[in-house]
């Protein structure tokens, strides 16, 4: 009994000391994951089924390079599942011009564009006339003295055609734009009637009334667009001219409201509040000011990235 208890005991100690494994490094992984969704976007068509079943293959293999070429399985076969996702729900070619009437809500801050507004149009799921529709659809409106509202509800006659842009070498991609916006239909706008108010509080709404205040505060001012730009994101009043400047520059990534922009931010709320937050020592003693100041910056910061 001794004896068992004995050899018990040391087995649980030398499982104790023995050497665990060391954790896999998640960093290569990750670089193999970011090959293979890049290496999709360098294709000129998506890869078959059957492609993908045999660049697949090497995951289920044990060999020793399995969990590298796991990651970049898996960014392959995301990437591809999200294209084929947005192709399937694209407007159809062989229903191109049919016109609809389709109740959604205005799903972006309309921009002017001289005759015409454009926006998004989000058509309501819960609709069963709205099933075989995409979940977002690029309207312009043209000659019209209706303004429509982020947020609000309308019942509009459009004319649907399939998303395209030109393949000009060095142009703008409208269509690759149009997949990053998740857009699967363009569409010319008829006529509509508002078919209710516009939320009371969303993130839309908030940067409409951002919006509209900077248009009544800088009216006319030619630097209103990079205002707008940088606190909100909208970019509808940039111009060309204004482009070729952020080229010529090299300044066209801090318009982008990026990480840096946001990182910025962070840094004006964390210094201060915890410059402020040190002067009360009662506060200091319930919550240390470099952690206060941390976390008001990262409130400040995903607001602003909100918006």
């Amino acid at each position: 009994m001794k004896r068992s208890r004995a050899l018990t005991l040391a087995s649980r100690l030398a499982s104790v000391l023995a050497p665990r494994p060391a954790p896999l490094d998640p960093r290569p992984f990750a670089l193999t994951f970011t090959a293979g969704v890049g290496g999709i976007h360098l294709l000129a068509t998506l890869p078959g089924a059957a492609a993908c079943t045999a660049l697949s293959l090497p995951a289920l293999l044990p060999w020793r390079g399995r969990w590298l070429w796991s990651g970049f399985a898996l960014g392959l076969l995301l990437s591809v599942w999200h294209a084929q996702q947005w192709l399937a729900s694209r407007w159809p070619e062989a229903q191109q011009g049919e016109q609809r009437e389709i109740t959604g809500r205005i799903a972006s801050l309309p921009s002017q564009d001289g005759i015409a507004q454009h926006f998004l149009f989000e058509p309501d799921a819960a609709l069963a006339e709205n099933r075989d529709l995409p979940q977002r659809i690029r309207a312009g409106w043209y000659r019209s003295e209706v303004q429509p509202q982020a947020g609000e509800c309308w019942r509009l006659q459009l004319r649907l055609r399939a998303p395209r842009g030109s393949l000009n070498p060095g142009g703008f991609d409208y269509e690759a734009w149009l997949y990053r916006q998740n857009v699967g239909a363009a569409a010319t706008v008829h006529s509509g009637i508002r078919c209710g108010a516009a939320p009371a509080a969303s993130v839309l709404r908030l940067r409409a009334a951002i919006r509209s205040r900077f248009e009544h505060w800088l009216p006319g001012e030619p630097g209103r667009g990079l205002v707008e730009a940088l606190t909100i994101g909208d970019q509808s009043e940039l111009g060309d001219a204004d482009w070729d400047i952020f080229r010529l520059t090299g300044t066209s990534h801090l318009v982008a409201v990026s990480g840096f922009n946001i990182a910025i931010v962070a840094a004006v709320v964390y210094f201060p509040l915890r410059a402020l937050w040190s002067l009360a020592p009662m506060l200091c003693l319930w919550l240390p000011a470099q952690r206060a100041g941390a976390i008001g910056a990262a409130l400040v910061a995903a607001g602003y990235a909100a918006i």
